[in-house]
């Protein structure tokens, strides 16, 4: 398919839902390159265009977005409800730019889900916003200052324990 301007572009939906006339996929899609490949809701949209052929205005994808917060928002609750009642878990976090501005992403999990926060803060408080001000089970972090004092217990992950016991343990250059 030869580029052509979103405006001229063929409308082809995706399998529709009780709430849209775009499926699943076309809104994760949207939420993909937004929030984690940090792309302008019109670059978005052009993306779109180019390799699906569907023309969708800024004001839908920005309503698709809104429309996803609000479906999955009680799901989210709930999982992280439930993280916070852990015996043990694992939070990482992980940025990168867009332009100038740093964008950070942090990964809960435990055995049975995870949980992503995108588009947020690196410190401290963007963890206790998940399992409050301190978790009482086992955490398993990095070793990343934001998470002294957090869990009752913190343990490193081995990746980056055997780092720091690799690095103390090197002969001097």
């Amino acid at each position: 398919m030869a580029w052509r301007s979103r405006r001229s572009c063929l409308s082809v939906p995706g399998l529709r839902n009780s709430r849209s006339e775009y499926g699943l996929e076309i809104i994760l899609i949207v939420a993909f390159l937004h929030y984690w490949i940090g792309i302008s809701l019109d670059n978005v949209c052009d993306v779109l265009c180019f390799f699906t052929g569907l023309s969708l205005p800024k004001s839908q994808a920005d309503s698709l977005l809104n429309q996803l917060s609000q479906d999955w928002s009680d799901q989210y609750d709930t999982i992280a409800e439930l993280l916070a009642q852990q015996l043990i878990i694992y939070i990482d976090e992980t940025g990168w730019k867009v332009g100038k501005h740093s964008c950070y992403t942090w990964a809960f999990s435990w055995a049975m889900h995870v949980l992503f926060r995108c588009g947020v803060g690196r410190g401290k408080a963007e963890a206790q916003k998940i399992i409050g001000e301190k978790f009482r089970g086992i955490g398993v972090t990095d070793d990343y200052g934001a998470y002294k004092y957090l869990f009752n217990e913190h343990q490193l992950c081995w990746a980056h324990l055997l780092k720091i016991c690799n690095q103390a343990h090197a002969p001097a250059s």
